[in-house]
């Protein structure tokens, strides 16, 4: 300011640049001297300074099917030019949080958690008041698990309580159990047990078959252990194929 005459005033900022707070307060000085040059600061030895509008961004990041807070997940954000000017993850409670000046700007998610699929979309949003906290609430779909593919009738599948691998003289064998209930209805016969004349029959018939290696029936189940689990899949996918004549009791 030039042409002030012999006196004391105020200084106060009417406007300040865009993205700054404007200074609220009135500085006095005063002109004391012919040519005299006063220097007004509003932070003594620094000047005249504005404080930049600053604002929040808040992220919430959440399993799209039961709304689980999900902790460990990346964000950036990125300005109008496109550099990334902030990173970090979401915290135990699954919120992420960024302090950012006055601007426009995007965040994205750059490291999904472990399971989930990514969301790889900017989504844009803005700083314009001081103090301002902008929310948002993401959501993760979970990746789907793949079916585990059934061969032939998988009515049959029902019957099947336990394929496992063990090991056998060396080599890897499965090992099917089944319930004499189950037995009955898979292989379409009258009522088997370890005891009756169907049940020893049907011993018979199986230790007979060069595909099972041991086979032991006790009160509840038999139990059948194949060389290879290819056999006892097979076995599975047989239904009535045993071709097993019963005669009546």
């Amino acid at each position: 300011m030039e042409g002030l005459r012999y006196n004391g005033y105020f200084l106060y900022e009417k406007s300040s640049p865009e993205g700054f707070l404007k200074d609220e307060n009135y500085h006095y000085f005063e002109i004391r001297n012919d040519g005299e040059t006063v220097i007004v600061e509003n932070e003594a030895g620094v000047g005249f300074v504005n404080q930049p509008i600053t604002g929040e961004l808040e992220i919430t990041k959440k399993d799209i099917s039961d709304g689980k807070l999900l902790p460990g997940v990346g964000f950036r954000i990125k300005n109008e030019q496109g550099e990334i000017v902030a990173d970090g993850y979401t915290d135990e409670n699954g919120i992420a949080k960024f302090t950012l000046r006055y601007g426009k700007y995007t965040y994205q998610e750059f490291d999904p958690l472990d399971g989930y699929q990514p969301d790889e979309t900017e989504y844009p949003f803005e700083i314009k008041e001081d103090g301002e906290i902008i929310k948002a609430e993401m959501t993760n779909e979970r990746i789907p698990t793949p079916d585990i593919p059934q061969t032939g009738d998988d009515t049959n599948l029902g019957f099947f309580i336990g394929l496992g691998a063990i090991a056998l003289g060396g080599l890897v064998a499965s090992v099917i159990m089944y319930t004499y209930e189950e037995l009955s209805y898979h292989f379409d016969q009258a009522a088997i047990s370890n005891e009756n004349g169907f049940g020893k029959l049907f011993r018979e018939e199986l230790q007979q078959r060069k595909e099972i290696n041991e086979l032991i029936m006790t009160e509840d189940c038999i139990e059948m252990t194949y060389h290879t689990e290819i056999d006892a899949e097979k076995f599975c996918n047989e239904k009535s194929a045993l071709f097993i004549i019963m005669p009546e009791e």
